[in-house]
Protein backbone atom coordinates (compact mmCIF):
# COMPACT_ATOMS: atom_id res chain seq x y z
CA UNK A 1 0.00 0.00 0.00
CA UNK A 2 2.85 2.38 0.85
CA UNK A 3 4.42 1.78 -2.56
CA UNK A 4 1.15 2.67 -4.32
CA UNK A 5 0.90 5.89 -2.31
CA UNK A 6 4.50 6.78 -3.18
CA UNK A 7 3.66 6.49 -6.90
CA UNK A 8 0.55 8.63 -6.49
CA UNK A 9 2.48 11.25 -4.53
CA UNK A 10 6.07 11.27 -5.83
CA UNK A 11 6.90 14.78 -4.59
CA UNK A 12 8.63 13.47 -1.49
CA UNK A 13 11.49 12.18 -3.66
CA UNK A 14 12.38 15.76 -4.62
CA UNK A 15 11.51 17.45 -1.33
CA UNK A 16 14.26 19.46 0.32
CA UNK A 17 13.02 18.35 3.74
CA UNK A 18 10.63 15.67 4.97
CA UNK A 19 8.91 15.81 8.36
CA UNK A 20 7.52 12.49 9.62
CA UNK A 21 5.60 11.68 12.80
CA UNK A 22 7.62 8.65 13.87
CA UNK A 23 10.29 6.14 12.95
CA UNK A 24 7.76 3.80 11.31
CA UNK A 25 6.84 6.50 8.81
CA UNK A 26 10.53 7.18 8.26
CA UNK A 27 11.11 3.50 7.49
CA UNK A 28 8.21 3.50 5.00
CA UNK A 29 9.63 6.33 2.89
CA UNK A 30 10.73 5.34 -0.60
CA UNK A 31 14.37 4.97 -1.41
CA UNK A 32 15.96 7.92 -3.09
CA UNK A 33 14.56 10.76 -0.98
CA UNK A 34 17.17 13.47 -1.32
CA UNK A 35 16.05 15.79 1.47
CA UNK A 36 16.86 15.70 5.15
CA UNK A 37 14.37 13.70 7.22
CA UNK A 38 13.10 15.04 10.55
CA UNK A 39 10.87 13.40 13.15
CA UNK A 40 8.30 15.48 14.99
CA UNK A 41 5.06 14.33 16.68
CA UNK A 42 1.98 15.40 14.75
CA UNK A 43 -0.08 16.28 17.83
CA UNK A 44 0.54 19.18 20.14
CA UNK A 45 -0.81 20.96 23.19
CA UNK A 46 -0.94 24.52 24.50
CA UNK A 47 0.51 24.33 28.01
CA UNK A 48 -1.03 27.63 29.13
CA UNK A 49 -4.50 26.13 28.63
CA UNK A 50 -3.78 23.32 31.10
CA UNK A 51 -2.78 24.54 34.57
CA UNK A 52 -0.70 21.88 36.33
CA UNK A 53 -1.85 19.93 39.36
CA UNK A 54 -0.44 21.39 42.58
CA UNK A 55 0.77 18.21 44.24
CA UNK A 56 2.07 20.12 47.25
CA UNK A 57 -1.47 21.30 47.97
CA UNK A 58 -3.06 17.90 47.33
CA UNK A 59 -3.28 16.02 50.65
CA UNK A 60 -2.02 12.42 50.68
CA UNK A 61 -4.82 9.90 50.34
CA UNK A 62 -5.95 8.33 53.59
CA UNK A 63 -6.29 4.53 53.81
CA UNK A 64 -9.45 3.53 52.01
CA UNK A 65 -9.68 6.71 49.93
CA UNK A 66 -10.40 5.98 46.25
CA UNK A 67 -7.56 6.20 43.76
CA UNK A 68 -8.99 7.52 40.50
CA UNK A 69 -7.96 6.26 37.08
CA UNK A 70 -9.19 8.16 34.05
CA UNK A 71 -9.78 7.39 30.38
CA UNK A 72 -10.73 10.27 28.07
CA UNK A 73 -11.48 9.70 24.40
CA UNK A 74 -13.81 8.21 21.85
CA UNK A 75 -15.39 4.87 22.60
CA UNK A 76 -14.45 2.95 19.46
CA UNK A 77 -13.11 -0.58 19.20
CA UNK A 78 -9.49 0.27 18.47
CA UNK A 79 -9.25 2.40 21.62
CA UNK A 80 -9.46 -0.95 23.47
CA UNK A 81 -11.45 0.32 26.44
CA UNK A 82 -12.80 -3.22 26.80
CA UNK A 83 -9.27 -4.38 27.57
CA UNK A 84 -8.94 -1.52 30.05
CA UNK A 85 -12.08 -2.71 31.86
CA UNK A 86 -10.72 -6.25 32.07
CA UNK A 87 -7.40 -4.90 33.34
CA UNK A 88 -9.13 -2.68 35.89
CA UNK A 89 -11.00 -5.73 37.18
CA UNK A 90 -7.65 -7.04 38.39
CA UNK A 91 -6.96 -3.72 40.10
CA UNK A 92 -10.38 -3.49 41.75
CA UNK A 93 -10.17 -7.06 43.05
CA UNK A 94 -6.92 -6.14 44.80
CA UNK A 95 -7.74 -2.54 45.72
CA UNK A 96 -11.53 -2.27 46.17
CA UNK A 97 -11.33 1.50 46.68
CA UNK A 98 -9.95 2.08 43.16
CA UNK A 99 -12.22 3.87 40.71
CA UNK A 100 -12.20 4.30 36.92
CA UNK A 101 -13.86 7.22 35.14
CA UNK A 102 -14.55 6.69 31.44
CA UNK A 103 -15.15 9.98 29.63
CA UNK A 104 -16.33 9.92 26.04
CA UNK A 105 -19.00 8.62 23.73
CA UNK A 106 -19.18 6.36 20.71
CA UNK A 107 -20.53 3.10 19.29
CA UNK A 108 -18.83 1.02 21.98
CA UNK A 109 -20.60 2.71 24.90
CA UNK A 110 -23.40 0.18 25.34
CA UNK A 111 -21.18 -2.90 24.77
CA UNK A 112 -18.80 -1.48 27.37
CA UNK A 113 -21.62 -0.94 29.85
CA UNK A 114 -22.64 -4.56 29.34
CA UNK A 115 -19.08 -5.80 29.83
CA UNK A 116 -18.78 -3.65 32.95
CA UNK A 117 -21.84 -5.38 34.42
CA UNK A 118 -20.47 -8.82 33.50
CA UNK A 119 -17.22 -7.97 35.27
CA UNK A 120 -19.19 -6.93 38.37
CA UNK A 121 -17.65 -3.46 38.35
CA UNK A 122 -20.85 -1.51 39.02
CA UNK A 123 -20.09 1.39 41.35
CA UNK A 124 -16.37 1.23 40.57
CA UNK A 125 -16.49 2.32 36.92
CA UNK A 126 -18.36 5.47 35.93
CA UNK A 127 -19.31 6.20 32.31
CA UNK A 128 -19.68 9.97 32.07
CA UNK A 129 -20.41 10.17 28.34
CA UNK A 130 -19.39 13.20 26.32
CA UNK A 131 -18.00 16.08 28.40
CA UNK A 132 -17.08 19.65 27.56
CA UNK A 133 -13.46 20.79 27.51
CA UNK A 134 -13.93 22.53 30.86
CA UNK A 135 -15.46 19.41 32.39
CA UNK A 136 -12.67 17.28 30.96
CA UNK A 137 -10.06 19.57 32.49
CA UNK A 138 -11.82 19.35 35.84
CA UNK A 139 -11.77 15.54 35.65
CA UNK A 140 -8.09 15.54 34.72
CA UNK A 141 -7.31 17.59 37.81
CA UNK A 142 -9.33 15.24 40.00
CA UNK A 143 -7.68 12.08 38.66
CA UNK A 144 -4.62 10.26 39.96
CA UNK A 145 -3.59 8.30 36.85
CA UNK A 146 -4.47 8.59 33.15
CA UNK A 147 -4.75 5.42 31.05
CA UNK A 148 -4.79 5.18 27.24
CA UNK A 149 -4.93 1.55 26.04
CA UNK A 150 -5.30 2.29 22.29
CA UNK A 151 -4.07 -0.37 19.90
CA UNK A 152 -3.85 2.09 16.97
CA UNK A 153 -2.95 5.66 17.77
CA UNK A 154 -0.65 7.78 15.65
CA UNK A 155 -1.52 10.86 17.68
CA UNK A 156 -3.13 10.90 21.10
CA UNK A 157 -4.30 14.38 22.04
CA UNK A 158 -5.96 13.22 25.27
CA UNK A 159 -2.66 11.77 26.43
CA UNK A 160 -0.91 15.09 25.82
CA UNK A 161 -3.64 16.90 27.77
CA UNK A 162 -3.15 14.52 30.70
CA UNK A 163 0.60 15.07 30.56
CA UNK A 164 0.05 18.83 30.42
CA UNK A 165 -1.78 18.91 33.76
CA UNK A 166 0.89 16.68 35.26
CA UNK A 167 -0.79 13.28 35.47
CA UNK A 168 1.26 10.08 35.49
CA UNK A 169 0.20 8.02 32.48
CA UNK A 170 -0.15 4.41 31.43
CA UNK A 171 -0.33 3.83 27.67
CA UNK A 172 0.30 1.30 24.95
CA UNK A 173 3.89 1.19 23.76
CA UNK A 174 2.93 1.72 20.14
CA UNK A 175 2.44 4.63 17.75
CA UNK A 176 2.18 8.13 19.16
CA UNK A 177 1.74 7.21 22.84
CA UNK A 178 4.80 4.99 22.72
CA UNK A 179 6.79 8.02 21.55
CA UNK A 180 5.17 10.59 23.81
CA UNK A 181 5.90 8.75 27.04
CA UNK A 182 9.22 7.70 28.47
CA UNK A 183 10.25 6.34 31.86
CA UNK A 184 10.28 9.84 33.38
CA UNK A 185 6.54 10.37 32.97
CA UNK A 186 4.67 7.10 32.63
CA UNK A 187 4.54 3.37 32.11
CA UNK A 188 4.35 1.92 28.60
CA UNK A 189 2.77 -1.50 28.13
CA UNK A 190 3.82 -3.62 25.17
CA UNK A 191 0.90 -4.88 23.03
CA UNK A 192 1.63 -8.60 23.02
CA UNK A 193 -1.14 -11.17 23.33
CA UNK A 194 -4.57 -10.13 24.59
CA UNK A 195 -3.91 -11.80 27.94
CA UNK A 196 -0.40 -10.38 28.17
CA UNK A 197 -1.54 -6.85 27.38
CA UNK A 198 -4.35 -6.96 29.95
CA UNK A 199 -1.94 -8.30 32.57
CA UNK A 200 0.53 -5.56 31.68
CA UNK A 201 -2.09 -2.84 32.12
CA UNK A 202 -3.16 -4.31 35.46
CA UNK A 203 0.44 -4.46 36.65
CA UNK A 204 1.15 -0.87 35.62
CA UNK A 205 -1.96 0.45 37.35
CA UNK A 206 -1.19 -1.49 40.53
CA UNK A 207 2.38 -0.21 40.52
CA UNK A 208 1.10 3.37 40.50
CA UNK A 209 -1.63 2.55 43.01
CA UNK A 210 1.00 1.45 45.51
CA UNK A 211 3.29 4.49 45.27
CA UNK A 212 2.19 8.10 45.67
CA UNK A 213 5.84 9.14 45.36
CA UNK A 214 6.05 7.53 41.92
CA UNK A 215 2.77 9.11 40.82
CA UNK A 216 3.96 12.58 41.79
CA UNK A 217 7.40 12.10 40.20
CA UNK A 218 5.97 10.83 36.91
CA UNK A 219 3.28 13.52 36.88
CA UNK A 220 5.82 16.31 37.24
CA UNK A 221 7.99 14.62 34.63
CA UNK A 222 5.06 14.45 32.19
CA UNK A 223 4.60 18.21 31.99
CA UNK A 224 8.36 18.74 31.84
CA UNK A 225 8.66 16.35 28.90
CA UNK A 226 6.07 18.29 26.89
CA UNK A 227 8.01 21.51 27.25
CA UNK A 228 11.32 19.94 26.22
CA UNK A 229 10.50 17.69 23.26
CA UNK A 230 8.47 19.59 20.62
CA UNK A 231 5.06 18.69 22.04
CA UNK A 232 3.86 22.27 22.51
CA UNK A 233 2.60 24.26 19.53
CA UNK A 234 5.06 27.05 20.25
CA UNK A 235 8.02 24.67 20.14
CA UNK A 236 6.65 23.05 16.98
CA UNK A 237 6.51 26.42 15.22
CA UNK A 238 10.10 27.16 16.22
CA UNK A 239 11.21 23.73 15.05
CA UNK A 240 9.44 24.09 11.69
CA UNK A 241 11.10 27.46 11.15
CA UNK A 242 14.47 25.82 11.83
CA UNK A 243 13.67 23.12 9.27
CA UNK A 244 12.64 25.67 6.63
CA UNK A 245 15.78 27.73 7.23
CA UNK A 246 17.90 24.61 6.97
CA UNK A 247 16.26 23.59 3.69
CA UNK A 248 16.80 27.07 2.25
CA UNK A 249 20.43 27.04 3.31
CA UNK A 250 20.98 23.58 1.81
CA UNK A 251 19.47 24.80 -1.48
CA UNK A 252 21.79 27.82 -1.53
CA UNK A 253 24.81 25.60 -0.97
CA UNK A 254 23.73 23.32 -3.82
CA UNK A 255 23.45 26.30 -6.19
CA UNK A 256 26.85 27.71 -5.35
CA UNK A 257 29.36 27.18 -8.16
CA UNK A 258 32.00 24.62 -7.37
CA UNK A 259 35.66 25.31 -7.91
CA UNK A 260 37.05 23.67 -11.02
Amino acid sequence: MAQVFHKLSPGKLKAAALVVANDRTRAALPRGCRGRIYEMPESGVELNAYPPIDYAARPPAAPGDPLRFLYLGRLVDWKAVDLLLEAFKGVADTRPAARLDVLGDGPMLEPLRKLNAELDLAGRVHFAGWVSKAQGLEKLHAADVFVLPSLRECGGNALLEAMAVGLPCVATNWGGPGKYLDDTCGIRVDPTTRHGFIAGLTGAMLTLTNSREMRVSLGIGARRRLSEHYFTWESKVERMLEIYRGAIQDARVEREPRAA
